[in-house]
């Protein structure tokens, strides 16, 4: 599989990160220069790359040439108290997926794929009020091996709750709701 490369956006926006932390540290242009020249701050960056561990990936669940781009915390929460709660205003047909994303953190809504392991293996517990809807688990992003940013949902099939993942590019209309503590 060929190497993944940064977009001219990307690039920009990690400069700026970048340049935000040398400015805290108080660092002037020589000093950067050395940092951004040293083989032990590049060995740094990519153990904290390559090496972190998302709650996603723990999970096993990450088709393995897809990657975490994003991912949250596992929450604590009882599956049966999960009720499930529109994310769409009045007179709203659909909204952007990152819109869906946002209104996830306000509404505390906001489950990642580690999440939906625990709802999947307790799903006996889930309200039959889901059963009509997918699941967004928009807490965590993953990016496909066409580049394509995804999220993890469940999905009613049949007889049991599935894994399945949406584009977040689609627009998210009133077939999802949010799974949300009560």
């Amino acid at each position: 599989m060929a190497a993944k490369r940064f977009t001219s956006g990307q690039l920009r926006e990690f400069a700026k990160l970048m340049g935000g932390l040398f400015k805290s540290l108080e660092f002037n242009i020589e000093d950067v220069q050395n940092v951004l020249t040293s083989k032990e701050f590049w060995a740094g960056v990519k153990t904290l790359v390559v090496g972190v561990k998302s709650p996603a990936l723990a999970t096993g669940l990450v088709p393995t040439d897809w990657t975490v781009v994003e991912d949250v915390v596992a929450s604590q929460f009882d599956v049966a108290s999960l009720r499930p709660r529109a994310f769409l205003k009045a007179g709203e047909s659909g909204i952007a997926g990152d819109e869906m994303r946002r209104r996830a953190v306000s509404m505390g809504a906001n489950l990642g794929l580690a999440d939906g392991q625990r709802i999947l293996a307790e799903q006996d517990k889930l309200s039959a009020e889901f059963r009509g809807f997918y699941i967004p688990l928009a807490g965590t992003v993953l990016c496909d091996s066409d580049g394509l940013r995804r999220v993890a949902c469940l999905r009613w099939h049949g007889d049991r709750w599935v894994l399945r993942f949406s584009w977040l590019g689609c627009d998210w209309r009133g077939g999802a709701r949010f799974a949300c503590r009560e």
